[in-house]
């Protein structure tokens, strides 16, 4: 990878970050370290050394963190996730024993709502940047990810996605003082579903991380959306200013889980952790969560956004503004899931669609949480969402057997806008209306 990198690519660039969850000594690296640390496509940080990070603290104490930076002559960029080490306000007395040591921290654990807890605006505090980075001229790498959902390798974990990942692009973007990094989480000890790309079959080969984590659970399409937050991010911007990528009107982005809430699967009580529902599982929503930024020049086009679940449309459109745009559509039913942006005269601008259809029938035999993730694309030729529910095999007869949301469509909206970064936004959520708020990177 960092062959080809420097020779196709040599602007990207490439660090390490060390999984402390299994070593049994910090020198269990130090082979891959020697071999590209002073690779051409590894990235610098700010001092000129190579970049570090990890995945929590593997439990090794600063005797043993304090050696091991020796033996690299001190000269890295030590950014790791040490939260399970000190809370992210830490003490001063905890900057006396490690500060010396590190160039800055990450936070893992933060990217996501507690377990148990729901990813909406309401419960999802903004995140800040610590005043230790101020305070002791230290950087700090924020996390960025859809959501966790993990049903293998001993666990059956669920960490809220829907609106998670537009809200902490909003958040980040948005802050008065940006973070220096932003890390897409996209994979850790086992399939986590908030990969982004492809499944490697040689990281995690396991059978049963296949019933979920698979080619018909690709989330490649939420890349557009993660390019455009991407240039925003180096470029210094608030949310309001993302824009389409690849030269499109709009880019964006439709998810939502496979199965509905009230789905009952056979198995569940067999003794089978995996066939069980997901520790945090009663946060799982019958959502689905749209997001589409707009440019500049169609800021005040009166754009429209349109959700359809099982052939029917939910509620009547959501204004769009310049920048980014997120919401969910609730009442979601069985069947095929569609969004679709229209210009003020009806006009088809881009539809998201496709994927796997929702289904309350347990079809994977486990309560699936991985998102079907639709990309926004302009190829419109085959009409809009009206016209994907007639070819597929959706049905409109509305909720079966109670599943869904039913009538009660409390669908919103966030409708970009430009902020000034020292004024905090608060949205007031009613139903079926657009309320005014608004990698890794660096």
């Amino acid at each position: 990878m960092f062959d080809y990198a420097a020779a196709n690519h040599p602007d990207f660039k490439c660090f390490i970050s060390m999984d402390l969850w299994a070593p049994k000594n910090l020198s269990d690296f130090d082979s891959i370290l020697t071999d590209f640390l002073g690779h051409a496509a590894y990235y610098r940080g700010s001092d000129g050394y190579p970049v570090i990070s990890t995945y929590g603290s593997g439990t090794f104490g600063q005797h043993d963190w304090s050696q091991w930076r020796d033996k690299w002559a001190r000269n890295i960029y030590f950014i790791p996730d040490f939260a399970d080490l000190m809370a992210l306000q830490g003490s001063d007395g905890w900057w006396d024993e490690w500060g010396f040591m590190i160039a800055g921290l990450f936070s893992w654990e933060s990217t996501w709502p507690a377990r148990g807890q729901e990813s909406t605006p309401a419960l999802v505090a903004v995140d800040e940047k610590p005043d230790w980075t101020q305070e002791r001229d230290k950087a700090y790498m924020i996390g960025l990810s859809m959501l966790q959902y993990k049903n293998s390798y001993g666990a059956n974990i669920y960490r809220a996605g829907e609106e998670n990942l537009p809200l902490r692009i909003q958040n980040i973007l948005n802050m008065p003082d940006q973070p220096e990094f932003t890390q897409i989480l996209t994979w850790n000890d086992g399939p986590e579903s908030h990969y982004i790309g492809n499944i490697w079959p040689e990281q995690d080969n396991t059978t049963q991380m296949r019933v979920y984590a698979n080619d018909d659970a690709s989330h490649a399409g939420i890349q557009p959306l993660l390019g455009s937050f991407a240039a925003a991010f180096k470029a210094g911007a608030t949310a309001d200013k993302m824009a389409p990528v690849n030269n499109s009107s709009a880019t964006g982005a439709l998810w939502f889980k496979p199965i509905l809430a009230s789905t009952a699967c056979a198995d569940e009580d067999d003794g089978d952790l995996h066939h069980e529902k997901a520790a945090g599982y009663e946060v799982a929503v019958d959502v689905a969560t749209w997001a589409v930024v707009v440019g500049e020049d169609d800021a005040d086009a009166g754009w429209t956004v349109h959700g359809f679940s099982a052939g029917k449309e939910l509620g009547s459109g959501t204004g769009l503004g310049g920048g980014l745009n997120f919401g969910n559509f609730t009442g979601l039913k069985e069947g095929r899931q569609c969004v679709e942006v229209r210009d003020k005269d009806g006009g088809l601008i881009a539809i998201a669609k496709g994927g796997r259809e929702v289904s309350s029938d347990c079809p994977d035999g486990i309560y699936n949480l991985n998102p079907q993730v639709l990309e926004l694309k302009e190829d419109v030729d085959d009409g809009g969402c009206a016209e994907d529910a007639k070819d597929g095999s959706s049905s409109d007869d509305g909720d079966k057997d109670g599943d869904g949301d039913g009538g009660d469509d409390d669908s919103w909206g966030v409708k970009a806008v430009a902020v000034d970064r020292v004024v905090v936004l608060a949205a007031l959520f009613t139903s079926l209306v657009s309320v005014t708020g608004t990698w890794v990177l660096c």
